[in-house]
């Protein structure tokens, strides 16, 4: 709160002592250690002891509200949308063979993001009562894509590039339904998340009934405006992050099995790989065998140390395969 420089004459009408610094837009005193809200204790008519214009904040509060879940509902529609596009085309030149999940990790990242996005967690913490219907607009989305992803799951097909395809299209299918009942699951709470957001904020009654007010209530209720937090950005932006790396480990997989021998295989974990990433992690990373190869690491360096050469990658395959290894 910044301080403005109007001082307070004294009004019996209000619990502002004379004299006291005033918040810019005046709906606000420094009692000397902190701010304090102005309250009116006699409002007079038409203002805010008039139940008609509660009325009127709650009936606009609700319809501002209402109006940022039907562009939350769109925002989450058209950013899964234009990803599918986009992913769609872009997997084109993948080849190989799935893993068990390739691409479920996408059905988390949607609701990751719109769960960080919304601030719902802090949200139900400080607004409490007031940020029911975001709850449950939040609750009922993660249960219809967490559904979703189960769903997908048990149908696979055998080819990386199509099954990455088919999970992407059941995403973007199943998030316009799932935003779609959770807008469904949300509007009718949003009437009293309204009201208990005027309890917890009195301050509100005395208030005009503006837009600026509606919104500021609507804010109180946790319903967050999509055009400020950038919702769709973020939900583009983050499944793209996790598309690339569902793509990187199917790229990654294919490349490693598509070189001609196990000596070539070797010379790429201990050229490649080793000197910037822990072999185990890269290994896994692939869904390779992890032992299998990490024993062959580890017999090249008590053999050869770090001169790392084809030969010598050559005589440790066939030497762990003399042994039965």
């Amino acid at each position: 709160m910044r301080a403005g420089i109007r001082i307070q004459q004294g009004n019996e009408m209000s619990n502002v002592p004379a004299g006291a610094t005033m918040s810019e837009d005046g709906h606000y005193w420094w009692d000397g250690t902190a701010w304090q809200p102005v309250h009116e204790t006699a409002a007079p008519a038409g203002q805010a002891a008039d139940p008609a214009h509660r009325q009127t904040l709650l009936d606009g509060a609700t319809n501002e509200a209402g109006r940022r879940l039907e562009m939350i509902r769109d925002d989450v529609v058209g950013a899964v949308s234009s990803f599918n596009t986009f992913a769609h085309d872009d997997v084109e030149d993948l080849h190989g063979k799935p893993e068990s999940d390739i691409g479920l990790g996408l059905f988390k990242a949607l609701v990751d993001v719109v769960c960080v996005a919304s601030g719902i967690e802090e949200a139900v913490m400080t607004y409490k009562l007031a940020a029911a219907a975001m709850k449950g607009f939040i609750d009922t989305f993660s249960e219809e894509i967490n559904k979703l992803s189960a769903q997908s799951a048990a149908g696979r097909l055998d080819e990386a590039k199509s099954e990455l395809r088919r999970i992407i299209r059941d995403l973007s299918d199943g998030a316009a339904d799932a935003a779609k009942a959770a807008q469904e699951r949300a509007e009718p709470l949003l009437g009293s998340s309204a009201g208990h957001a005027l309890d917890a904020h009195p301050a509100f009654l005395h208030l005009e009934a503006s837009q600026d007010t509606y919104a500021a209530i609507a804010d109180a209720m946790a319903v967050p405006d999509p055009r400020v937090s950038m919702l769709s950005h973020s939900i583009y932006s983050h499944l793209l992050d996790r598309y690339a790396h569902e793509k990187t480990r199917v790229m990654g997989r294919e490349r490693f099995y598509d070189m001609d021998n196990d000596t070539d295989r070797l010379l790429h974990l201990l050229e490649v790989i080793e000197p910037t990433t822990p072999v185990h992690d890269y290994l896994t990373y692939i869904q390779a065998d992890v032992p299998y190869w990490e024993r062959r690491v580890q017999l090249f360096h008590d053999t050869f140390g770090t001169d790392i050469n084809a030969v010598s990658a050559f005589q440790v395959i066939q030497q762990a395969a003399m042994s039965g290894d």
